[in-house]
């Protein structure tokens, strides 16, 4: 028999041997693109803990200072039989040594956040830029249009 004449596999009769039930299988957010996992150091009273982190830029100019919302979420597991703990909370990330958000990025930074707890609430992926910039205007117009209502 050569190997011309060798017909590749049927999976539908052989499956893969490595599948698992997907419903069985540690599954990550849409909106995160990191994770961390660590193991006890002996001074927690965790066993193990997952960090699940994603963002989204606000500000990247060429040679600026760099500005995102960063969204993370922690599950503490534990060996003393207790259920879990889970904390989610997001937070302004700039560049080390820049403070604060700067006032021309209010709306941006606003819109980012929204943008992220939806994704979170949701089970969204992380916003694009362009969603960022869409909703930083639609926000614009809100306030323009309640300022000229008074």
């Amino acid at each position: 028999m050569t190997a011309a004449t060798i017909e590749p596999p049927d999976h539908a009769e052989r499956p893969d041997p490595t599948a698992i039930d997907p419903a069985a299988a540690t599954s990550f957010p849409l909106w995160a693109s990191d994770a961390d996992v660590w193991t006890c150091n002996g001074n927690d009273d965790w066993a193990r803990a997952v960090s699940v982190t994603g963002g989204v830029s606000v500000l990247d100019p060429p040679g600026g200072p760099a500005l995102g919302v960063m969204l993370t979420e922690n599950v503490y597991r534990f060996t003393d039989g207790r259920d879990p703990e889970a904390y989610a909370y997001l937070e302004i990330v700039n560049d080390p040594g820049h403070e604060g958000i700067p006032v021309s990025a209010g709306y941006r930074t606003a819109a980012a956040i929204v943008l992220m707890s939806y994704a979170y609430e949701h089970g969204q992926p992380e916003p694009s830029t362009d969603q960022v910039t869409e909703l930083e205007t639609k926000i614009m117009q809100l306030l323009g249009d309640a300022h000229d209502a008074r």
